[in-house]
C-alpha cells in the first residue's frame, strides 16, 4: 500500500513539474464600496495571482488602514490549471469599520517574493485606494450576521504583473513538502482520533446581576469627568458581564457581531437578542468612530443597559 501510494505521488510530481514552468506575479486591491457612513464597514481584499512557483510563498504586507478599524479577516486560496499552467489564487480579505470622515485614503498593499532567476527578493504594490466616509449616523438592521468573505472580483486592468524564469531545481522544497505531506495523511487515516472536551469553565457563586448594576452604577462617575467614550464602554462592560455570568459562557474577548452569533447558538430569546444587538450597535458606533451622542441618547443607553441586566432571560 504503502509502495504503491509513493510511486502515484512521485508521478503527480513529475506531472507538476511541467505545470509549473513559469512563474509570474500579479497583485490588486479593492473595496466593496467606497461610499459609507462612521461605523459602517466595508470589505477590502488584496488577491494575489501566482502563475507557477517560486522558493516560498508570497509575503503579503497590508496598509495600515488609518480611519478605520479592522474588526475581521478573511483568506481564501484557490488552484486553477489551464493548458498545463498552474495559476494559484489567493484573496486576503479585512472587514473595516470607517472610525474617521471625509476622504480617507486607504494605503498601497505590498507583495514580497523571491525572483527564482536571481535569488533576490522582489517586491510589487497595489494602487491606493479612495474611500469617502459621511460624518452621518449609520443605518443598523435589526438583526446582524457575522460577514462572509466576499467572493473573487475579477478586474479588467491589471495593476502589476512580473514574469519569471526558473529552474525545475527550485521546485525540490516544494517536492519534499508534497510527499511529508501526503504521507502523514496516510499514516493519519489509519488512526481514530478522538475530539477533544473542552474543559468546564467553574463560575463562583455570586449574585452577578447585583453586580452588573453596580458595575453599571459606576460608570456614571464617567460622565462627571465628561470622558462619554469611557461610560459607554462602561456600560457595555456591564450588560457584557451580566449576559457571560447569566448564561455561564466566556464573552470576553468577543466582539458584538460574535456575542449575537453565541446568543444565536444558545437559542436565547429572539427579541431580547435584537434588543441587545441594537444597544451594542449604539455603544460600539461611539466607542470606536466620531458620533457625539446627545444628552438624551446618553441618559437612554444607561436605562437600555438596566433593563436588559433586569429582564434578560
Amino acid at each position: 500500500m504503502y509502495k504503491r501510494s509513493f510511486f502515484i505521488t512521485l508521478l503527480i510530481l513529475f506531472l507538476f513539474s511541467n505545470v509549473f514552468s513559469q512563474t509570474s506575479v500579479e497583485a490588486t486591491s479593492s473595496v466593496d464600496k467606497n461610499k459609507l457612513k462612521l461605523g459602517d464597514s466595508l470589505i477590502y481584499t488584496i488577491t494575489v495571482k501566482r502563475q507557477g512557483a517560486g522558493n516560498f510563498t508570497p509575503e503579503v504586507v497590508p496598509p495600515s488602514f488609518n480611519g478605520f478599524r479592522v474588526v475581521g479577516s478573511y483568506s481564501q486560496n484557490s488552484v486553477a490549471i489551464i493548458n498545463m499552467a498552474a495559476t494559484v489564487t489567493t484573496n486576503m480579505q479585512y472587514e473595516l469599520i470607517a472610525i474617521k470622515s471625509g476622504e480617507v485614503i486607504i494605503d498601497s498593499a505590498y507583495v514580497k517574493f523571491k525572483d527564482p532567476s536571481t535569488g533576490k527578493i522582489e517586491t510589487i504594490k497595489t494602487k491606493p485606494i479612495t474611500v469617502y466616509v459621511d460624518s452621518g449616523r449609520p443605518k443598523q438592521s435589526i438583526t446582524q450576521s457575522p460577514p462572509t468573505p466576499t467572493p473573487e472580483i475579477e478586474e479588467d486592468i491589471k495593476e502589476i504583473k512580473m514574469k519569471l524564469q526558473f529552474r525545475f531545481s527550485d521546485l525540490i522544497p516544494y517536492i519534499i513538502a508534497i510527499i511529508v505531506f501526503i504521507l502523514a495523511l496516510i499514516i493519519a487515516a489509519l488512526f481514530i482520533f478522538k475530539k477533544p472536551t473542552e474543559p468546564v469553565i467553574k463560575y463562583e457563586d455570586v449574585d452577578y446581576k447585583k453586580e452588573a448594576l453596580k458595575k453599571l452604577k459606576a460608570t456614571k462617575e464617567f460622565l462627571r469627568k465628561n470622558d462619554v467614550k469611557s461610560y459607554y464602554t462602561g456600560v457595555y462592560e456591564a450588560v457584557r458581564y451580566f449576559i457571560s455570568m447569566h448564561l455561564k459562557i466566556s464573552l470576553h474577548e468577543l466582539t458584538t457581531q460574535e456575542i449575537i452569533k453565541k446568543l444565536k447558538e444558545l437559542n436565547a430569546d429572539k427579541q431580547m437578542i435584537d434588543i441587545i444587538n441594537l444597544f451594542m450597535f449604539d455603544c460600539d458606533v461611539v466607542k470606536f468612530a466620531d458620533y457625539k451622542p446627545s444628552d438624551k441618547e446618553i441618559e437612554d443607553i444607561y436605562k437600555r443597559a438596566e433593563d436588559i441586566i433586569n429582564n434578560f432571560v
